[in-house]
């Protein structure tokens, strides 16, 4: 068992995104790949936000900070899944990977 993520592991309310960064640099996999990704973790985290009792790092990053702060969020969780990922070939377990990796990092599993 790991320790509790602490949402403001995730949270920098000053985060830029750097353009002059090289495709290869900020998409070790792809421009496709970070893009199919971040749409999953959008979705992990939109669904949890919009349930009826949103749980872990989802509600405390809400209460505290409001939805503008998911997109910094989502953002830094695609860049780390892709990093851990770089080269894989998926062969059908992308999906439940994203989902398990989004809701063990957010503390909603």
């Amino acid at each position: 068992m790991t320790d509790k993520n602490n949402y403001s592991d995730y949270v920098n309310l000053n985060h830029v995104t750097d353009d002059t960064l090289t495709a290869s640099a900020k998409w070790p996999n792809g421009f496709r790949s970070w893009m199919e990704t971040h749409h999953e973790i959008v979705g992990t985290i939109t669904n949890e936000r919009l349930s009826d009792n949103p749980r872990g790092l989802v509600n405390e990053i809400q209460e505290a900070h409001g939805s503008a702060a998911f997109y910094g969020v989502a953002e830094k969780l695609t860049d780390e899944f892709e990093t851990l990922h770089i080269g894989r070939k998926w062969d059908g377990e992308f999906f439940d990977e994203v989902d398990e990796f989004v809701c063990g990092k957010l503390n909603i599993k």
